[in-house]
This record gives C-alpha cells, sequence and structure tokens, in this order.
C-alpha cells in the first residue's frame, strides 16, 4: 500500500541497556575511538543505503541513492556484505544514522547502529514479514520501519501466500521501488532523527 509504518515490536534483547552495552564492546573493539552517536558529531543525519546482490537486489539503487542525497548534504554511503568482513559491515552499521535496505540478513547488524539509529526496510510483495528485524532493530534501541512494494492492501495479499515455497518465491524477486514513497519515508526519518537527537 506504499504507506510507511513505524512501531514496536517484541524484543531480540532482554533490554535495550544489553543491547547498547553489545554495541559499545564491539564497535569499541573493532574501532577503537569511534563515537557512538552520531547525534554529537552531525548537524544531519549520515544515511546508508545496503543492498543485495541476489534475491531482493535493487535494481533501481543508483537512484534511490541519488534521490536521498538531495536530501541531505553528507555522502550518502551504499553498499552490498555478500563479500564484506565482520568488521565492515560493524564499520558500516557504526557510521550511518538513516539505513535503507531490502528485507534480508544484512539487517542483521542493526544493533551496531549509532544512537538514535533509523531504519527503513524495504518489503517485497506478498511478504509482509515486518516483525523480524524490525524486532532487532527496536529492541536494540533504534527505531524501525518499513515500505511495504505494494498497491495493495498488505494483509489482503498475504491471505493468499500460505506455503513456505510461496514465501520463498515471495523473497526471491528483484526490487524496483519507486523513489518518491522513499524520499517522502526517509525525511520522515530524519524529523525523527533531529527529535532524538535534541532530547
Amino acid at each position: 500500500d506504499w504507506s510507511f509504518h513505524d512501531g514496536l515490536y517484541l524484543p531480540w534483547f532482554s533490554s535495550v541497556k544489553t543491547a547498547r552495552t553489545l554495541r559499545k564492546l564491539v564497535v569499541k573493539k573493532t574501532f577503537p575511538g569511534r563515537r557512538l552517536s552520531g547525534c554529537v558529531q552531525h548537524d544531519e543525519p549520515r544515511i546508508g543505503v545496503l543492498d543485495r546482490l541476489e534475491t531482493r537486489h535493487l535494481l533501481n539503487h543508483r537512484d534511490i541513492v541519488k534521490g536521498i542525497q538531495s536530501l541531505v548534504s553528507t555522502p550518502v554511503r551504499y553498499a552490498l556484505f555478500e563479500t564484506a568482513t565482520f568488521s565492515d559491515q560493524i564499520d558500516f552499521f557504526s557510521s550511518v544514522d538513516i539505513l535503507v535496505s531490502p528485507h534480508g540478513a544484512q539487517l542483521s547488524g542493526a544493533a551496531f547502529l549509532p544512537s538514535c539509529g533509523q531504519v527503513l526496510e524495504l518489503l517485497p510483495r506478498y511478504y509482509h514479514c515486518q516483525f523480524f528485524f524490525g524486532t532487532l532493530t527496536t529492541s536494540a534501541g533504534s527505531t524501525a520501519s518499513y515500505l511495504y512494494l505494494s498497491d495493495e492492501n498488505a494483509q489482503l495479499e498475504m491471505k493468499n501466500i500460505t506455503t513456505h515455497e510461496a514465501r520463498r518465491l515471495a523473497r526471491s524477486v528483484q526490487l524496483c521501488p519507486p523513489i518518491p514513497p522513499i524520499l517522502s519515508a526517509v525525511k520522515e526519518l530524519i524529523q525523527k532523527w533531529m527529535t532524538c537527537c535534541r532530547k
């Protein structure tokens, strides 16, 4: 339904404090001296687009990055994790404040986003599974949001996806989302980041 959604989900961590302790230990050990709050160092958020090479690849990733770049002056980072080391992944997550990415395992590092981190997860049509990585993100103290990539109502479309094979096929697509809904959502996330940083 192309609408932007956010909300709270069930926790992966016993508390946000536990997630922040994990983040602090891993980031400080991997990148000594790196600050864990993007708010202190920057007037505007650092934004990253994390893509995939195989399924759910963003066919129009260049247009997405270009569109997002029109919203901020800091360079928008684009990354693929298929050959990235663990350190590369921690480096990416800990140096972006807003993350835009298709649904997938590459979002497992969302717990390493800086304070006030924001995630926009792009869900393919017929795969309305916003709770998995959204839960990880919110239980780590960041904000999870998603766009369901369809003109139709997600709940109605999901009624026909009842088997494992149907879910696998729904996840096995390439994505070419229209740019305006992404930019609208990112604008909202920039405002949320700024509000969080002022607290």
